[in-house]
Parts: structure tokens; sequence; C-alpha cells
């Protein structure tokens, strides 16, 4: 168990949702 790893999936992982949240936020023009 490497915690650096981990955490280096683990900060892609909130990216790439971030990523999805923002662009779904452009699709449908949801209020902030």
């Amino acid at each position: 168990y490497n915690v650096a790893d981990y955490a280096k999936q683990r900060r892609k992982m909130l990216q790439d949702w971030a990523d999805m949240v923002d662009s779904y936020k452009e699709k449908y023009k949801l209020p902030e």
C-alpha cells in the first residue's frame, strides 16, 4: 500500500470528476 501512488490516483480521479461536472454545467447551463 503506497500512499503516494494512492494520492496520485485519487487526485487524477477527482480532476476527471471535476472536468466532467464542468462539462455538464456547460452543456445544461446549470446555475452555480
